[in-house]
């Protein structure tokens, strides 16, 4: 079931969104990943919530293992 929603919510994300995506299944912080990617906390933490959203995660580490057994399968 939370593959089809992976695959639904990856379908309409931006290059930016995927990115942030990924590097959070790596277990990056926000601003490491504002730092790696050249783009503002705030674009982070957004992404971060609008990811968490579309997925139906309430957690950071919800996401974060999500995103993490997804990139495994």
């Amino acid at each position: 079931m939370w593959l089809v929603t992976l695959a639904r919510a990856a379908s309409g994300m931006s290059l930016q969104e995927r990115e942030v995506a990924s590097l959070v299944a790596a277990g990056h912080s926000d601003a490491a990943i504002a730092e790696r990617l050249l783009i503002s906390l705030a674009a982070v933490e957004w992404t971060v919530a609008k990811l968490s959203r579309a997925l139906g995660v309430e957690s950071r580490d919800a996401l974060t293992r999500l995103l993490a057994a997804t990139s495994r399968a």
